[in-house]
C-alpha cells in the first residue's frame, strides 16, 4: 500500500493572483485555473492519492505559474498525477514531501520545495525558498523547462528529463535557498543563507540522487548541498547533459560519484574532496577539490579524449588500496599531489601530457607527452617506472627528481629534459650518503635509436648538468647531449654503475664514451673514450690525478675530468661508488695474547686493543671491532 494514499488537497483558498479551483465530483481530483500569468492557491493540506490528478491550467492564456502552497502542519504525498500543460508548477510544503515511484509529473517546469517562499518572491519569478524538511522525490517528471527540488535534505530516485536545453537543480541546504535562473557564474548556481536553528534530524547525506537525469543537448544537470552533512552529496544515479554541462557544487564538504553514471560537455566540482569510480565523462573538467579514487577510475571525453582534465587538489586511493587512474585528456593537470604515502595510487597513465604541482607516489607512471613540473619542489615515487613519450619540463624554479623507478623514454625523435633555474635531484654532497629511495633515479635508460638532450639544469652552480642515478644506461646507437660550456655530473653512488656504451656529448666537444663501475673488491675504474680530445686531466679524492683518458684503481668519491677538443672545453663528474666489497681487507699486524694483572676483588679492566692492529682495504678504511668491549669487568681465568 501507498504510504499515506489518503492525504487530499484540504480547504484550497485562492491567496494571490487571478483565478479557481474546480474538484472533480466523486474523486479527489482538482483542476487549478488560472485566469491571468501567476495564480497562488493555498491549501490547509495537499497530496494526490494515487488514480487522482492535480490540473493546472489557464484560461485564455499559454504561460502561467501556479504556486500550490500548504498552510498546515501535515507532509504532502503525492501518488497520482500533476500536469500543467506549458505552465509552471511551484509546491512548496514546510512539513517536507514524499512523491511516490507511482507519481507522474508532466509539466511545462517544476519548483518542488520543502520550505516556505513568500509572495513577492513567487509573484516576482523569484526562485527563493526557506528550506527547513525533507523532499523525498521517487516519481517521474518530464518537463520542458526548469525543475527544481530544495529542502533541507533531498533524495532523488525517479527519472526527471528535460526536453529543451533547460536546467535541473537539486539543493539541499538548511535556510535560505535562492537558484538564479540565469546564474552569472554556473558552478555558483545556488547561494544558502544558513539558519542553524532550522533542525536536520538525519546530518548523514544533504543531498541523494541515484534516479537518472537527463536534459536536452546544451543543457544544465546541477547538484548543490551545503552547511554540516557528513557526505554533501552523493550521486550514484546517471547525470546525462550531453555538450551541456554538469555541476557538483558543495564548497569545503565531501562530494560522491560513483559508476559510470556522469556524461556532459562541461563538468563543474566545487567541493572540499571528491569521491569517485569508473568513467567519469566530459569534454571538459574542472575539478576543485582533492579527489579520493574508490575505484579504478578514468577521466575522458564524450566520444574522444577530453579537452581538459584539470584537478585543484590532491588524488589519493580511498582506504589504502591502491587505484588505477587514467586520464584521457588533451592537457591534463593536478596541482597537489598525484598519490600519497597513506593512498597511493597503482597504475597511472595519460594520452597526453600531465604537469603536477606536487609530488606523485604511484606503482608506475606511463604518459603519452611531456611531464612537467610546477612548484616549489617536486618528486616521483614510482618503482614501477616512469614511461615518457615526451619531455620533461620544470617550469619554474625549485629542485625536482623521480626518486624510485625506472625512467624510460618511448617517443620518437629528441627527447628534452628542460628545467631552467631548477634542480634535477638532490645536491652531490647530499646524494653521497643517501638512501636509494632519494636518489634521483632508479635507473635511467636511454634505449637503442632514442635522443636525450638535457639543458637548462642549475644544479646548485652555474653552467652545469646532472644526473644522479643508481645505474644509467646509454645503449648503442643512442645519444645523450648536453648544452654548449656546461658540466655533465654522472652520479652512480649507490651500489650501482654507469654504462654509457654510446656517445655523449657535452656542448661543442667530441662525442664521449663513459662507462664506470663502482669500488667492488677494490677496484673502481671510469672508462672514457674521448677520440680526437687533445687533452684529458683527471683529478679525485686524496689528490689523485692522472691524464688516461681511462683510470682504474679508484677509491669511493667523484672524479672530474676536463676535456679539451677541437670544438672547445668541458668538464665532466663521475662519482664512484662504494659497491658491495667482495675482497677481504688486508691485515698487517695484531696484538698477540696479552696477561692483564688483577686489582682489588680479583677483577680486572679489559684494555682497548684496537689501536694496536694495522689493516687496510681497497674500498676505504676498514672498520674495526674488538669482540670483549673495551672497559668490560673481567674476572680471573
Amino acid at each position: 500500500a501507498l504510504a499515506q494514499d489518503g492525504t487530499i488537497v484540504q480547504t484550497p483558498l485562492i491567496a494571490g493572483g487571478s483565478g479557481f479551483v474546480v474538484q472533480t465530483p466523486g474523486t479527489n481530483s482538482w483542476t487549478f485555473t488560472a485566469t491571468g500569468p501567476q495564480l497562488i492557491v493555498q491549501c490547509a493540506g495537499f497530496g494526490v492519492p494515487s488514480g487522482n490528478t492535480i490540473s493546472h491550467v489557464r484560461s485564455g492564456g499559454s504561460a502561467f505559474s501556479t504556486l500550490d502552497r500548504v498552510s498546515g502542519t501535515a507532509q504532502s504525498f503525492i501518488n497520482g498525477q500533476i500536469t500543467s500543460g506549458s505552465g509552471a508548477v511551484w509546491i512548496v510544503n514546510p512539513n517536507g514531501m514524499t512523491v511516490s515511484a507511482t507519481a507522474v509529473s508532466t509539466v511545462g517546469s517544476m519548483n518542488l520545495a520543502a520550505g516556505s517562499i513568500v509572495n513577492a518572491d513567487f509573484l516576482a519569478g523569484t526562485r527563493r525558498f526557506v528550506g527547513r524538511t525533507t523532499v523525498a522525490h521517487q516519481g517521474r517528471i518530464t518537463a520542458v523547462g526548469p525543475v527544481a527540488i530544495v529542502g533541507a535534505k533531498v533524495t532523488n530516485s525517479g527519472p526527471i528529463g528535460l526536453s529543451s536545453a533547460q536546467s535541473v537543480s537539486i539543493v539541499a541546504g538548511r535556510g535560505t535557498i535562492e537558484l538564479p535562473l540565469t546564474p552569472a557564474d554556473p558552478q555558483a548556481f545556488f547561494t544558502v543563507t544558513y539558519d542553524p536553528s532550522i533542525p536536520l534530524a538525519d546530518p548523514a547525506t544533504g543531498l541523494v540522487n541515484s534516479g537518472n537525469i537527463t536534459v536536452a543537448a546544451g543543457g544544465a544537470i546541477r547538484l548543490g548541498a551545503t552547511h554540516g552533512y557528513t557526505t554533501a552529496i552523493r550521486n550514484t544515479g546517471t547525470l546525462e547533459a550531453v555538450n551541456g554541462e554538469i555541476r557538483l557544487t558543495a564548497p569545503g564538504e565531501r562530494v560522491e560519484q560513483s559508476g559510470d553514471a556522469l556524461r556532459c560537455g562541461v563538468l563543474g566540482v566545487d567541493a572540499g574532496l571528491f569521491a569517485t569510480s569508473g568513467d567519469v565523462i566530459a569534454d571538459s573538467q574542472l575539478v576543485k577539490a582533492s579527489v579520493e579514487l574508490t575505484g579504478n577510475t578514468r577521466f575522458t571525453g564524450q566520444t574522444a579524449a577530453a579537452t581538459s582534465v584539470r584537478i585543484e587538489g590532491t588524488v589519493t586511493s580511498a582506504s589504502g588500496i591502491a587505484r588505477d587512474l587514467s586520464l584521457n585528456a588533451a592537457s591534463s593537470v593536478v596541482t597537489g599531489d598525484l598519490g600519497t604515502s597513506a593512498g597511493p595510487l597503482a597504475a597511472v597513465s595519460t594520452d597526453s601530457g600531465i604537469e603536477l604541482g606536487a609530488n606523485a607516489r604511484v606503482s608506475s607512471l606511463a604518459i603519452g607527452g611531456t611531464l612537467s613540473f610546477r612548484g616549489a619542489s617536486n618528486a616521483v615515487f614510482a618503482p614501477g617506472g616512469v614511461a615518457l613519450s615526451g619531455n620533461i619540463v620544470k617550469t619554474d624554479a625549485g629542485a625536482f627528481s623521480i626518486p624510485i623507478g625506472a625512467l624510460n623514454f618511448t617517443g620518437s625523435g629528441v627527447q628534452q629534459i628542460e628545467a631552467t633555474g631548477a634542480d634535477i635531484g638532490p645536491s652531490a654532497s647530499a646524494f653521497a650518503g643517501s638512501a636509494p629511495g632519494v636518489s634521483l633515479l632508479d635507473a635511467l635508460d636511454v634505449p637503442a635509436g632514442r635522443s636525450i638532450a638535457i639543458s637548462d639544469l642549475s644544479d646548485n652552480a652555474a653552467g652545469s648538468e646532472a644526473i644522479y642515478a643508481r645505474r644509467l644506461t646509454i645503449a648503442t646507437g643512442a645519444s645523450l647531449s648536453v648544452g654548449s660550456s656546461r658540466i655533465l655530473t654522472l652520479d652512480a653512488t649507490i651500489d650501482g654503475s654507469i654504462d654509457a656504451l654510446a656517445r655523449i656529448t657535452v656542448g661543442n666537444l667530441v662525442p664521449l664514451s663513459v662507462n664506470a663501475s663502482n669500488c667492488a673488491g677494490g677496484n673502481g675504474s671510469i672508462s672514457v673514450d674521448a677520440t680526437g680530445a687533445t687533452s684529458v686531466s683527471w683529478t679525485g679524492p686524496g689528490g689523485y690525478s692522472s691524464t688516461s683518458a681511462s683510470i682504474s684503481g679508484l677509491l669511493p668519491g667523484q672524479y672530474i675530468a676536463s676535456i679539451s677538443g677541437p670544438a672547445g672545453n668541458a668538464v665532466l663528474r663521475v662519482r664512484v661508488g662504494s659497491g658491495p666489497d667482495t675482497s677481504a681487507p688486508v691485515i698487517a699486524s695484531f696484538p698477540g695474547s696479552t696477561s692483564v694483572p688483577a686489582g682489588v676483588g680479583c677483577v680486572a679492566s679489559m684494555p682497548d686493543l684496537r689501536s694496536q692492529v694495522v689493516a687496510s682495504d681497497a674500498c676505504g678504511a676498514p672498520a674495526i671491532a674488538q669482540s670483549i668491549a673495551p672497559g668490560t669487568v673481567l674476572g680471573l681465568g
